[in-house]
């Protein structure tokens, strides 16, 4: 390098007809490696391209929507598994009801019946119970009035300043360390995908 920066060393461009030894090498790697990369399925390639580094790809490209890189119907799936929607996934009796609170966080009654096997007065009952022993209870979020599991009453009063019932226990009352934190990280683990948008709607 110190006889090419001192010029004793001269890079000249020129044209052949076929590549230099050391060229020869690096074209046969290049068409090796994607010579049959047309042939990969398109959820494969796909998936490649999900495998990249995030901060470098969006350097190329621009800002990249991951749901425009996956199966749209493996994306509706996935979501439906997550929340309980697809049919070998909804919840059964009163615990079941219950355990829906616990992992997919304060809901509305509708949306607790459509996550599970029983009827409307079926799911009636089994909340009627639930409030009655005090394992849930009622809060509004966002302007909608949803049940909540009693464990989450700290996190929502503190994370989202939610108004709790009088008389709760007060072993449900002690101060979370991390609050919201906790709300989003639950909300993530439950969806496929999720958007700034829909957590700002959410809570």
């Amino acid at each position: 390098m110190r006889r090419l920066n001192g010029g004793e060393i001269q890079i000249s461009d020129v044209t052949t007809t076929t590549p230099s030894p050391f060229a020869t090498s690096l074209l046969f790697g290049y068409v090796a490696e994607f010579m049959y990369q047309s042939d990969a399925p398109l959820a494969e390639r796909r998936a490649s391209v999900l495998s990249l580094d995030s901060e470098l790809l969006r350097n190329l490209l621009g800002q990249v929507d991951p749901g425009e890189l996956l199966d749209p119907q493996v994306i509706r799936q996935v979501e439906e598994e997550l929340q309980r929607l697809a049919p070998g996934r909804r919840a059964k009796g009163e615990e079941g009801l219950f355990d829906l609170l616990r992992e997919l966080g304060p809901m509305t009654v509708e949306d607790l019946a459509q996550r599970h096997t029983g009827s409307s007065e079926e799911v009636a009952s089994y909340l009627e119970n639930l409030l009655a022993v005090k394992r849930i209870f009622p809060a509004m979020i966002s302007g909608q009035e949803r049940l909540a599991c009693m464990d989450d009453a700290a996190r929502l009063r503190d994370a989202l300043g939610v108004r709790l019932p009088e008389s709760l226990p007060e072993i449900y009352l002690h101060r979370v360390s991390y609050p919201l934190r906790d709300l989003f990280l639950r909300y993530l683990r439950a969806h496929a995908l999720v958007t700034a948008e829909q957590l700002a709607h959410e809570f």
